[in-house]
């Protein structure tokens, strides 16, 4: 390949990724489908900025009403749920189940 792709990682990306994988265990796949979607995240900014610069795209309030479906099409805001749950223990071991919790980004908690 003689000439690189314009969409390359920095250096604090992947060092990022390589820790996730090596320290905080999560598994190759994990690490790769976040570097993919950070790639489709730029290709998909990159396409928005373009359509909303391009005037042959109708009017600024049409083409920012199309940019804001696209991204409401292509990164949809996922359904959150909320769920009670009564957990019996120390104040310690609910602190530690809490940050566990909030580290692997499986919750958020509201008291």
């Amino acid at each position: 390949m003689t000439q690189q792709h314009p969409v390359v990682p920095t250096e604090y990306m992947l060092d990022a990724w390589r820790s996730q994988y090596n320290q905080l265990g999560k598994s190759f796949s994990e690490v790769l489908i976040e570097a993919a979607q950070w790639g489709a995240d730029i290709e998909l900014e990159e396409c928005c900025a373009l359509f909303k610069s391009n005037s042959v795209c109708g009017t600024k309030f049409q083409r920012e009403s199309s940019v804001r479906d696209l991204r409401n099409r292509r990164r949809p805001k996922p359904k959150e749920i909320s769920v009670t749950v009564t957990i019996a223990g120390t104040e310690e071991e609910l602190h530690d189940l809490i940050t566990k919790l909030k580290h692997d980004k499986k919750i958020t908690y509201q008291f």
